[in-house]
């Protein structure tokens, strides 16, 4: 049989995903097959079809679902599915979240969003949360200086989950500690950690030290990623 290109619309398939878009696939030219037989590797990996249990029923998965199932996948081969429901449980109570939501905040946290997105890479080790530190770090969260809400503590995770994570109330200390004004102080600092959640990380403030330490050519201590000197113009 002859086989010819033919353009073929894939905007009923895909809906919004790839609206407009257009691809070719390869059909028989006297084929008495149907539309319904087209090439399903012209469907992105964003939508998948009829789980195993319900061959007859369509399941549509958006590209956020995809790689969280990739983690859990990798978190399950990794033998880390205990302890990461363990530490997802104690969030969403705490945040009053879903469990999507939770495992969002998980996965930006330890690494393993990057390493779904970039298709499993072998050279990237995402790590396993630690239940214990996480219900400490969400005890002080909540009933520490800060005393977060359920919202707010949903707005910070969404934002730097791995700050309010690792030890939070040691990066507080630190943090505060060097903040120069207008955002010294317990209340300013938890105004601005609320509208800019990366303070938390601001350890440093080469605006505080001994210029003569550095030599006649570095007008800073080379700590500009925690530094509020750096990034205090943007807030």
């Amino acid at each position: 049989l002859l086989a010819v290109a033919v353009l073929v619309p894939l905007q009923e398939e895909l809906g919004s995903l790839t609206r407009g878009r257009q691809a070719w696939v390869l059909l028989p030219s006297l084929s008495s097959r149907s539309f319904s037989s087209r090439a399903t590797t012209s469907v992105p990996a964003a939508r998948r079809h009829a789980s195993s249990s319900s061959p007859s029923a369509a399941t549509e998965w958006t590209p956020a679902e995809t790689w969280l199932q990739s983690v859990r996948e990798g978190v399950a081969a990794a033998g880390g599915s205990a302890g990461w429901a363990d530490a997802a449980e104690a969030m969403a109570t705490a945040m009053e979240a879903d469990r999507d939501e939770v495992d969002t905040a998980l996965a930006k946290a330890y690494g393993w969003k990057a390493w779904a997105e970039l298709n499993r890479p072998s050279y990237l080790k995402p790590k396993m949360p630690d239940p214990i530190g996480i219900r400490d770090a969400l005890a002080w969260l909540v009933s520490g200086p800060l005393r977060l809400s359920p919202a707010q503590l949903r707005d910070v995770m969404a934002e730097r989950p791995k700050a309010f994570l690792s030890d939070p109330a040691t990066a507080y200390a630190a943090a505060l500690e060097v903040a120069p004004e207008p955002f010294a102080g317990p209340a300013k600092f938890k105004e601005l950690l609320l509208r800019e959640p990366a303070a938390l990380q601001l350890s440093w403030n080469c605006d505080l030290t001994d210029p003569s330490t550095r030599g006649e050519e570095i007008h800073c201590d080379g700590k500009c990623v925690n530094c509020w000197r750096t990034i205090t113009p943007r807030f």
